[in-house]
């Protein structure tokens, strides 16, 4: 693991990184535009980090998961007053949510840390886990034929190592879900770079 990687796993870290580019203004777009709660919504935040988005969805029931210790002790200590969060992998989070069934799941950055064969799984735990018809948004850097150099190399460089294609990662969610929404989005952080973001419905 590089020194930067090592520092980004530092919650306090990160979030002073992710500050800079602006990230708390994409949650923001990301809730109005693509997770869109309302009063029945359950979420699911998949691979939550630091539990940012338990406040950003408050008063919503919200349920966040992670496999990194340290990022739910953070996530605990700081949003615990407004979800709950819990140190498990995805096919482990069934035996916590008790009665708690989500029908919204996130993937925020998640994807591209993963295998195919990992992120495959990965969707088709949280399918087992969604009520008929819940939703599942996930937004992940993107390579796309049009985008710009510097975009293209931050992606490149990301710390997670599988980064794809637009039609990639079609192809992924499609294994699981029947994908509504795909938007390639560059107008998101304060640096030139490409998401895509993805609404799918999971079939009743």
């Amino acid at each position: 693991m590089t020194i930067r990687a090592r520092l980004l796993e530092r919650p306090n870290i990160f979030a002073f990184f992710t500050y800079l580019i602006g990230v708390n203004d994409r949650t923001r777009q990301i809730i109005a535009d693509y997770v869109r709660p309302d009063s029945d919504s359950v979420i699911l935040d998949v691979a939550c980090g630091r539990g940012d988005y338990a406040k950003a969805l408050y008063p919503h029931r919200y349920f966040g998961v992670d496999n990194n210790p340290a990022y739910i002790e953070y996530a605990k200590n700081r949003f615990g007053k407004f979800g709950s969060f819990v140190c498990c992998d995805v096919a482990d989070a069934r035996d916590h949510t008790k009665d708690l069934r989500p029908n919204v799941a996130i993937l925020i950055g998640v994807l591209h840390h993963l295998t195919t064969e990992q992120a495959s799984t990965l969707l088709a735990d949280i399918r087992d886990l969604l009520e008929p018809n819940g939703r599942v948004v996930s937004v992940d850097p993107v390579f796309t034929p049009e985008q710009g150099l510097t975009a293209r190399l931050l992606a490149a460089s990301d710390r997670g190592r599988f980064v794809r294609s637009t039609e990639e990662h079609l192809r992924l969610l499609g294994q699981s879900f029947s994908v509504v929404t795909a938007d390639v989005r560059t107008d998101w952080l304060r640096i030139p770079y490409t998401h895509l973001a993805c609404v799918s419905q999971k079939s009743a």
